[in-house]
């Protein structure tokens, strides 16, 4: 019987590394750092996954990217709608500035 397909969304931080699968509901933790990424990538070849979602922060999920892009995984990231509006209002006072 065929592996139903996961959806992970993967919630960086500095430190720590939340994983979450659906629809199974499992939850990982790993470190955020090269050995405990190996172990993530190992852990979700034991699933069939559909789709990679990164809570994009600060360039802390870059590392994870790139190992999931290594291994052939699709991934989008997502940032948070605040923290979108507040580049986009740097970036409008930064427009409108005189030469």
């Amino acid at each position: 019987m065929e592996q139903q397909k996961q959806w992970v969304g993967i919630d960086v931080s500095k430190v720590r590394l939340d994983v979450y699968l659906r629809p199974s509901g499992k939850q990982f933790q790993f470190n955020n750092q090269a050995n405990d990424i190996s172990e993530l990538i190992k852990q979700l070849q034991t699933f069939t996954i559909e789709q990679v979602i990164l809570k994009a922060n600060r360039g802390l999920e870059l590392e994870v990217a790139q190992a999931l892009q290594q291994q052939g995984y699709a991934y989008l990231y997502y940032q948070s709608p605040a923290r979108t509006r507040l580049c986009q209002s740097q970036w409008k006072v930064g427009k409108d500035r005189p030469n």
